[in-house]
């Protein structure tokens, strides 16, 4: 089983998070969110690390507040 990995750019990451561009940089300056590649002048997530981290929120309880 190969998987290709991609690379993305912050649009589609943004979309697929549901999360604003700055919640996203705050949150990679504290280490709880990947930090992306930089390729030339470009920042590029890997696919599967922002898929880990989205399995890692939904796995949590739901808050309660």
């Amino acid at each position: 089983n190969t998987t290709t990995e991609r690379l993305l750019r912050l649009p589609t990451v943004l979309d697929m998070v549901g999360l604003g561009k700055t919640t996203i940089y705050d949150m990679m300056k504290d280490g709880s969110f990947p930090r992306p590649r930089r390729v030339r002048n470009l920042s590029l997530w890997a696919e599967t690390e922002v898929q880990a981290w989205i399995r890692s929120i939904t796995s949590r309880e739901p808050s309660t507040t």
